[in-house]
């Protein structure tokens, strides 16, 4: 029986293991030929922070790849290497990674000084390389083996010039730079630039950061103070020059309007003030409002940046920057190429000559690999083409500018060059949208009248928008509203003549559930979504307003709600989760002229999303196991449960009080069945939550309510077998009868099915137990009878005059061993093999005759009939032995032999013996006779045999 199941179990496992891996093939990688791709930057030293991000960001994507195969089932090694930003290490560590001659593409460095350097050596050994940060144009020209993730200092200086002149509306400009290539270069594109759109430049200075910087910025503070008012200050440095000189200018109460490049878009920028005491009493004093470009800004970034936000946030804990983005994508790019290139790690330079022609192949944005900061593609000379995003500090956090500027990726037709002529400009021969960011801000104030069966529930909240320019925000196209909603006229609106600011009321009722991807099982998701009807995202970008909404962290806003309390009304939920964030709608175009040469011809609008999850309130482990880890469960408990079914009857068949292992094994499958059923539930309704209709998903979440109730329910009834009737059983050596059984796994099912209609299907339990006991008094009539004998055999239960097994006489009837006590009937086996069925209402009113109470041993007796001539002690001696010998008599009691007496025609003796069994009594009636017989004939004495006198009409005696 064990090697039996023993090898169904390895049958089963088997079997499992077979089906899991069909649909979750492995995606593990291998390590031994595993595929090197060098890391440099500045691991150490003053960089030290923007090493981190590189390494924290490339480290994530090959994590991420690694679990799912690698490149053609190779696994990624990220090799670490440190230049400390300076340009002598990163000749060391440049030959460093020729001498290894292992990767076959390198990620860095980050300053320009260290990629043009180094770049020269990978040139000359044929190595591909991406820097994630050089934007020095010398980096990647005449070198085609470098390649730049971001854009470069030409484009920087030359847009920074435009945004200066055109967006901020400042007609002088004051120039202060770093004496470095960064510096000098971006200074020289920013001034010539800013002469071309006829703007006055002040001064232009350059500074070495050897010099007395003291002496240098008083010069030029005092500088500043003569055209505070009407001036722009342009300061090309890198993050430590620029934070002293701001840090002097701000200290001496200027607030002139200042931008800083991409270099002071990074955490080493604001932690440069960190060591000011007014810094760090006020978060942001020294660097609120400070213009900087950005090559990524999560706020208005894709939906896969977000991803990549959240998945960063959660493996290191703190918020990415755009340096571990561009790191991440810089080793998603040649880690796609050298999938695409078949790269196999056997013949590295090989494999290097085909990672630079598949970079080199993505050279228009058609052909380009989205990433997380957007999509990536090179043109000629290795640069990225994509667009310079500006930003400004707020609270040591980047925030995006009122005006962006987004690349034109496709061929404009006449007819949109027309209508968006003034949203257009042109840099460096490539057209860019004027894009109006519209910071978005909501308070709700209420959400009541939730109804889960039709999904909709109703809002009352105010909504805000502060941007720059003439944009119409009275009529906004809610998706997800029941009827359409006019904002109407604003309940508040404010100019400063730079900004606009609206604010509206808007009560309303909503679809739940809108959001896709978040819709979780057993809980609803409230809220809005709403775009522009006109404007499209080349046009307009909603950002959420951390700033007016008081938000600093991203748990900030759920934590508003709760003090809020804008769900009071809904007694029985919790807020559970909250987001809110812009996302990209798509339209079909409809055969408009301004979609005919874009890529896939569609409209995008930006959608702003507040959404809030609220979940029930109800204390239920139903939800422990969550989406993502619900399967494998599901697959272990079923498998546990197959084995749990082979192995039953080894647990459950031991005879004991305690039983110690059948009470473990129902109570580890209680457990695993419960396991089972939160694990399935939350696999399939979360599977199908977004793709089937709410009715059928409503049917499906009721089938699971009711197998919450019937599951316990069958272990309930089992453990009450283990539990209850078995100790009785082994107790009192008596089997418990079937009615009793029976009766309370009946009393079991009809309180779950109670509790089914009520707490599943929302019946009212007291009308349904009156119209039931109307019917029952009907039935009841009918079937009196039976039911007098169903309380009657309850009674017998109860009382217990006799147990199954007994051998009794009821009544008149004939005697027979009791074999069940049913719903209705008494059942006795008598000795000629007929079952006799005694009524329960007659049984229990009749006498009862019960062989084996209190026990199981009885007495027969008989009478011998001697002659009188033979003595009374001799015959008694002669008995007495004659049964005492019989295998069928038990010795305690001893047998007894009594002389009873005289009768007419023979002396008397009274045989009495115990025996065992009441079943066997005719055979133990026989073998005594026997031996009786035989001992007396041993004796020369035969029975006494009455002799009758029978006379006819002539007194004749005969016989």
């Amino acid at each position: 029986m064990i090697k039996n199941s023993l090898i169904s179990i390895l049958i089963l496992i088997t079997l499992s293991v077979l089906i899991y891996i069909k649909y979750h093939p492995p995606k593990t990688c291998q390590s031994k030929n595993a595929i090197h791709i060098a890391l440099v930057g500045a691991m150490s030293g003053k960089g030290e922070i923007i090493g981190k991000s590189l390494r924290r960001g490339a480290n994530l994507y090959v994590d991420q790849i690694n679990r799912s195969g690698g490149i053609n089932g190779n696994c990624i090694q990220l090799d670490i290497f440190d230049d400390q930003n300076n340009r002598n290490m990163s000749l060391k560590t440049a030959a460093e990674i020729i001498r290894g001659n292992q990767a076959i593409a390198v990620v860095g460095h980050w300053f320009s000084s260290c990629s043009f350097a180094a770049g020269m050596l990978y040139k000359k050994h044929q190595i591909p390389v991406i820097t994630p940060g050089s934007t020095n144009v010398k980096v990647t020209r005449f070198n085609p083996w470098y390649f730049r993730l971001v854009f470069n200092d030409h484009l920087q200086g030359r847009f920074l010039a435009n945004y200066a002149v055109h967006i901020l509306n400042k007609s002088q400009i004051m120039i202060v730079n770093e004496n470095n290539d960064y510096g000098n270069y971006l200074a020289t594109v920013f001034e010539a630039t800013g002469r071309k759109y006829n703007a006055d430049i002040v001064f232009s200075t350059s500074v070495d950061s050897d010099d007395d910087l003291r002496n240098s910025f008083s010069n030029i503070i005092e500088t500043i103070k003569g055209h505070k008012q009407e001036a722009v200050l342009f300061i090309a440095a890198h993050a430590a020059f620029a934070s002293q000189l701001i840090y002097r200018i701000r200290t001496a109460g200027l607030t002139i309007p200042i931008i800083v490049p991409d270099s002071c878009a990074s955490d080493a920028f604001w932690k440069g003030f960190q060591v000011y005491p007014k810094e760090r009493q006020f978060p942001g004093y020294y660097s609120n409002g400070i213009y900087v470009t950005t090559h990524l800004l999560f706020d208005i970034a894709s939906e896969s940046s977000l991803t990549f936000y959240d998945a960063y946030h959660e493996q290191y804990g703190v918020a990415p920057d755009w340096i571990a983005a561009h790191a991440y994508d810089a080793v998603m790019m040649i880690a796609s190429v050298a999938k695409i290139q078949h790269v196999s790690g056997a013949d590295i330079q090989e494999d290097r000559e085909k990672v630079r022609e598949g970079l080199a192949s993505v050279d228009h944005i058609d052909k380009s690999i989205e990433g997380v900061t957007g999509l990536n593609c090179f043109d000629r000379n290795g640069d990225s083409i994509k667009p310079v995003s500006v930003g400004y500090y707020r609270n040591q956090k980047i925030i995006p500018a009122h005006v962006q500027f987004q690349a034109v990726p496709s061929l404009l037709s006449e007819s949109e060059s027309e209508s968006n002529r003034q949203s257009l400009i042109k840099i460096d021969g490539q057209n860019y949208y004027k894009t109006c960011v519209v910071y978005t801000g909501v308070r709700i104030q209420d959400i009541s009248d939730l109804s889960p069966g039709d999904a909709t529930c109703r809002i009352t909240f105010d909504v805000w928008f502060r941007y720059h320019g003439n944009i119409e925000t009275s009529h906004m196209t809610f998706i997800n509203a029941v009827e359409p909603i006019d904002l109407g006229e604003p309940v508040e609106s404010e100019n400063n003549g730079h900004l606009e600011y609206r604010r509206y009321h808007v009560q309303g009722r909503f679809r739940t559930n809108f959001l896709s991807g978040h819709t979780v099982h057993r809980c609803q998701v409230v809220g809005f979504q709403f775009h522009h009807p006109n404007l499209k995202r080349n046009q307009l970008i909603f950002v959420p307003d951390s700033v007016g909404m008081g938000l600093k962290t991203r748990n900030t806003y759920i934590n508003q709600l709760k003090e809020q309390k804008v769900i009071a009304s809904l007694h029985e939920w919790t807020l559970d989760k909250s987001w809110l964030f812009q996302s990209i709608l798509k339209k079909a175009s409809l055969g408009e002229l301004e979609y005919l040469n874009s890529t896939g011809h569609t409209a995008e609008f930006s959608m702003f999303n507040a959404a809030i999850r609220i979940q029930q309130s109800a204390m239920s482990i139903r939800g422990l196991i969550t989406q993502d880890n619900a399967e494998q469960w599901m697959i272990i408990c079923a498998v546990l449960i197959l084995i749990s079914l082979i192995f039953k009857n080894q647990f459950t068949e031991q005879s004991s009080v305690f039983q110690f292992f059948p009470v473990l094994y129902l109570s580890t499958s209680l457990c695993i069945s419960i396991l089972f059923l939160l694990s399935a539930e939350s696999f399939i309704m979360n599977r199908l939550i977004e793709s089937i209709n709410t009715f059928y998903l409503e049917s499906l979440n009721k089938i699971f309510d009711a197998l919450w109730w019937v599951v316990p329910a069958f272990y309930l009834n089992s453990f009450i077998k283990l539990l209850i009737w078995k100790p009785i059983e082994y107790t009192t050596g008596q089997k418990i009868p079937n009615i009793i059984r029976r009766f309370a796994s009946f009393l079991i099912l009809t309180l779950t099915i109670l509790g089914i209609l009520a707490f599943v299907f929302d019946q009212k339990i007291t009308s349904l137990l009156a119209t039931s006991g109307v019917i029952a008094m009907i039935i009841g009539l009918a079937i009196q009878i039976n039911i007098s004998n169903i309380f009657s055999g309850i009674a017998i239960n109860l009382e217990r005059p006799f147990a199954i097994g007994d051998w009794v006489q009821v009544g008149d009837y004939n005697e027979g061993k009791v074999l069940d006590i049913t719903w209705r009937t008494t059942r006795l086996i008598t000795r000629d093999d007929c079952i006799l069925s005694i009524p329960n209402s007659i049984a229990s009113e009749s006498v009862i005759h019960n062989y084996h109470f209190p026990d199981d041993y009885f007495r027969l007796w008989f009478d011998v009939y001697i002659d009188a001539r033979y003595e009374p002690d001799r015959i008694k001696n002669i008995l007495f032995a004659a049964v005492s010998t019989s295998s069928a008599v038990e010795k305690e009691p001893e047998p007894l032999a009594r002389f009873m007496g005289m009768t007419d025609w023979a002396a008397q003796y009274l045989v009495s013996f115990t025996v065992k069994n009441y079943g066997n009594k005719v055979i133990a009636w026989e073998r005594v006779w026997v031996r009786v017989l035989s001992h007396l004939h041993q004796a020369g004495i035969n029975p006494a045999i009455r002799q009758w006198r029978i006379s006819n009409d002539e007194d004749k005696i005969i016989g």
